[in-house]
């Protein structure tokens, strides 16, 4: 009978060890069968959409309802402009600015700017700029207006290319210093320096900065429409959109003679692909190294060889059912998950395999060490399987979809390794060592062609695994296939036919000399035991201190954390920060319905401009002004109803006269205020000069009357978003300034959003879910433990590892600057895995040990010599691999990388060195009872 902890499930998972090798040629082809139907659906069906990472709330809401009223007729595209030797109003620089807006122009109007999959047609939109009181097609900067007013000035009358350098410091002076162009200082850097001087006869002040900022706009419905997002979606129009806008970006960047200039934050997508792609090697190496580990560490070619292919099943099979089943996808699903699931792959496979290996150098044939081994380890794979799922699954409670579909996927992804890499891949190893001898050439020259061929199935299985994950299913099937022919049906069929040929059976070799690691483990958790109390100690100790650390671990979504610091992405972000500082940010929108031509809501809406001017948390004009994002409800009502063109156009559309007998800028009764709207809807917005600053699309990206319904939006930015608390601050503030919204009957509804605020309570929403299974998980983790092992003592002191390692992992990330975002707070839920599945292992083969009445000190010995020495292997193989991925140079793998090898680090540590204590404490001996050697307690055949 083979021993384990629990007799009943001993007697079961002999009966199932014994059904894998009577049956095993059947199950070793359904299983390649059912790899090869599950590539059907990754080929042939559609792949599933993206999960959404948005939770319930108002902030959504309210971005759900602007999305479906709105209209987002422009697609806008910021740019800062910064000088090489520090001054950007200089002759030169605006020169060449101005020029290659030219050139921006001349390439719409030809066609040009189109992309692939767009139509060749002008995309440029045409507008009035209020700031500079010009009319555009579609870019305009601080050049446009100097050159202008050069031309136009009696003193100065010349062009830009030809003006000096105080011609143009003179030019400016006068915009700038012009009540109608004032506004155009709000485009230059906030570190813009000013002095007195004497120009031409004239005081004027005298401007130097080192960067501008300026604007396109083009026709969003002609690159595809949508609302503006800045978010992994990946799909076509948005796709597009940052084609165009690098495009754009690529024009007016020229040469560069004498200004760098970056498009702010327009190619999150395309950024996203290509760093992606230079981190594949990375990523690549990853699998590779964790593979070649393990051959070392397993010493067996068919080991490392169906371990290989083992985990390139695995992540067929993953991606397989979840297109099947319609587990939605996203950044977690389709590229971390598979990832992390290597480590768990791994594990599962080197438990097995280990486990025979140990039986096989005992002198059993491969059958009968492949029956004893599983026994023996089943338990463990068993519940560890279950652990894993249970706390994979119990993602599944939260209420954002990311987080559930996270949770299924890896629920899948675990089930599957337990199959492949825990049952079939020993049973594929048993067969092969059973039936295929050493080819007929020296012992030296076998050596080599193992180790070239474990090198080659490596690359190979290690490239294929990351090619199906990250760029093509079908480029890293075709490269799966060519590996499995060559690497293992040829040396399996040769070996078998010199096999037959010898009629010779495979030398069965008994082995009793552990390997160094394992005496090395043996030796340490031997240490350990004799000294439990002290290593207790200094185990609470250090984790009160990391404790500590973790609660002051900081959430956070900064593009930093994913991009490298010196792409174009960051880069632009940093100097819209240096450079525009607190005059400008990321837009909140503030939505209300109601009737606007109620003189209430007129009242409220003018108390809530009085609130938003003296909220510090939003940007501001260089004059101290609140900033809106143009036109804003209230000026659109101003401008028909201080334009008297604008009066008379709206009389004889409505047939109301706009009436202002006051002078305050707002017509006197409800039916000019709507009859000022009519306009507005209708024909645009009337400046003094009896222009059209706004026409109607412009008009209806802020205002709409729907279903006798006014729908308004006011936006402002908010400075500073890249920090979370100043997004939190912001937030509060602003709620507080929509108070007198709430006392007006005239108004239905209102509501604030932004997507600084939609981010910030995605990522809280999502890493607070997240860290929220943690507990679960291991309350449920431990229900289940202490059914199968019977025993509440061995139960509880199983999962307190699971508890150190996450806040040891974090208490280490605020010590090194991580912070908590959706990658992080995905580490931390994967630790409950890998944690659980090495404290099972060591609690099983403890309790085996135990029961052949051997003292706890021996038991935790011999149990390191075994299950420790797969422990390492397991975790080195992971480790490895994983701090390969830590060189990557995209910080959002890198920093996974790096994280994920200290975290399984740390579940090694936890269970080599902490578990063994707790387990020796906890353990109830019969001082009576004679210790069993080690020969009397071998394995019953």
């Amino acid at each position: 009978m083979f021993l384990t902890s629990n007799k009943f499930a001993s007697h079961h998972i002999s009966i199932l060890a014994s059904f894998l090798d009577r049956f095993s040629t059947v199950i070793l082809t359904a299983t390649l069968a059912v790899t090869l139907l599950l590539v059907l659906p990754i080929l042939l069906l559609p792949a599933p959409p993206q999960a959404s990472q948005n939770p319930k709330g108002e902030v959504f809401d309210v971005q759900s309802r602007i999305d479906d009223v709105f209209e987002s007729p422009i697609h806008g595209i910021s740019l800062v402009v910064e000088a090489r030797d520090g001054d950007i109003l200089q002759q030169s620089d605006l020169h060449e600015l101005l020029v290659n807006q030219s050139n921006l122009i001349a390439a719409d109007e030809s066609g040009d700017l189109a992309v692939s999959g767009l139509d060749a047609q002008s995309y440029l939109f045409s507008y009035y700029d209020s700031e500079s009181a010009r009319e555009v097609s579609g870019v305009t900067s601080l050049a446009n207006a100097v050159d202008e007013l050069l031309r136009q000035h009696p003193v100065l009358s010349t062009t830009l290319s030809e003006a000096s350098d105080e011609q143009v410091k003179f030019a400016i002076h006068l915009l700038f210093s012009n009540p109608q162009t004032t506004g155009l200082r709000d485009d230059i850097s906030v570190k813009a320096t000013s002095e007195t001087r004497v120009l031409f006869g004239e005081e004027i002040t005298w401007w130097s900065a080192p960067a501008l900022i300026f604007n396109v706009l083009a026709d969003n419905e002609k690159l595809g429409g949508g609302a503006l997002s800045i978010n992994l979606t990946g799909d076509a129009a948005t796709l597009n959109k940052e084609e165009f806008s690098r495009k754009v970006q690529d024009i007016l960047r020229g040469n560069q003679v004498s200004f760098q200039l970056w498009a702010i934050a327009i190619d999150v997508n395309l950024e996203s692909e290509e760093e992606g792609q230079q981190a594949g090697v990375f990523i690549t190496l990853t699998a590779i190294i964790a593979l070649a580990i393990v051959g070392i560490a397993l010493r067996s070619y068919w080991s490392v060889a169906f371990t290989s292919v083992g985990l390139a099943a695995l992540i067929i099979w993953l991606k397989g059912i979840s297109t099947l089943i319609g587990i939605k996808g996203g950044l977690i699903n389709d590229l971390i998950v598979p990832i992390a699931m290597i480590s768990l792959g791994v594990d599962f496979a080197v438990h097995a395999v280990r486990r025979y290996q140990e039986e096989k150098g005992l002198g059993n044939a491969p059958a009968t060490a492949f029956k004893v081994g599983i026994t023996g380890v089943g338990g463990a794979l068993i519940l560890a399987f279950a652990s894993d799922s249970i706390a994979f699954l119990s993602n599944t409670s939260s209420g954002i979809e990311a987080v559930v579909h996270f949770g299924f996927a890896a629920g899948v992804a675990v089930a599957s390794a337990f199959i492949v890499l825990g049952l079939v891949v020993p049973l594929a190893v048993s067969r092969a060592d059973q039936n295929t001898v050493d080819l007929p050439l020296s012992a030296k020259l076998n050596g080599w062609l193992r180790i070239l061929g474990g090198l080659g199935i490596t690359i190979g299985a290690g490239s294929a695994i990351i090619i199906m994950i990250a760029l093509s299913a079908l480029i890293g099937l075709a490269v799966l296939s060519v590996v499995f022919i060559l690497l293992i049906m040829a040396p399996y069929f040769i070996g078998k036919h010199v096999a037959r040929s010898n009629k010779n059976e495979s030398a069965i070799h008994e082995n009793n000399q552990p390997p160094a690691p394992a005496r090395v483990a043996e030796y340490i958790v031997e240490s350990i035991v004799r000294y439990r109390l002290a290593v207790l100690v200094i185990t609470i100790v250090i984790t009160a201190i990391a404790f500590v650390m973790a609660l002051r671990l900081d959430s956070t979504f900064d593009a930093e954390d994913f991009f490298s610091s010196d792409s174009d992405f960051v880069v632009s972000l940093d100097k819209t920060d240096e450079h525009l500082g607190e005059r400008g940010g990321e837009p909140a929108v503030i939505l209300i319905s109601g009737n606007l031509a109620d003189q209430s809501t007129i009242d409220a809406m003018a108390l809530l401009y009085e609130n938003l001017q003296t909220n510090e948390t939003l940007a501001h004009r260089s004059d101290g002004t609140i900033r809106f994002l143009p036109p804003d409800p209230l000026a659109i009502i101003r401008g028909n109803t201080e334009s008297q063109v604008a009066r008379q156009r709206a009389l004889a559309l409505t047939g109301v006269d706009i009436v202002d007998v006051d002078g305050d800028g707002m017509p006197d009764t409800t039916f000019g205020i709507r009859a000022a709207l009519e306009l507005a809807v209708a024909e645009g917005v009337f400046n003094g000069e009896d222009k059209v600053i706004y026409n109607p699309d412009r008009v209806a990206t802020v205002y709409r009357r729907t279903e006798d319904t006014d729908f308004m939006r006011v936006t402002v930015g908010i400075p500073g978003t890249r920090q979370q608390s100043n997004v939190g601050e912001a937030y509060e503030r602003l709620n507080s300034d929509l108070d007198p919204l709430a006392a007006t009957s005239s108004i239905k509804s209102y509501g604030l959003t932004g997507s600084a605020f939609t981010r910030n309570e995605g990522l809280k929403a999502t890493t607070s879910s997240l860290q929220k299974s943690i507990p679960i998980a291991a309350g449920v983790a431990l229900i289940v433990l202490v059914f199968a092992m019977r025993s509440f003592r061995f139960a509880v002191v199983t999962v307190i590892p699971i508890g150190l390692v996450v806040i040891w992992l974090y208490g280490i990330m605020h010590v090194f600057g991580f912070d908590l975002n959706f990658v992080t707070a995905t580490i931390g839920a994967v630790s409950i895995g890998v944690g659980i599945d090495y404290s099972i292992h060591m609690t099983e083969r403890y309790r085996e040990e135990m029961n052949r009445s051997i003292l706890p000190v021996d038991a935790a010995r011999k149990a390191a010599r075994g299950t420790g020495m797969a422990l390492i292997a397991s975790a080195g193989s992971s480790i490895g691999g994983f701090v390969v991925m830590g060189f990557a140079p995209m910080p959002l793998f890198s920093s996974y990388g790096i994280l994920t090898a200290t975290m399984i680090a740390l579940a090694l540590t936890a269970s080599i060195l902490v578990l063994p204590a707790l387990l020796t404490l906890v353990t109830r001996v019969n001082p009576v009872e004679k210790p069993v050697t080690e020969s009397e307690a071998s394995f019953d055949g």
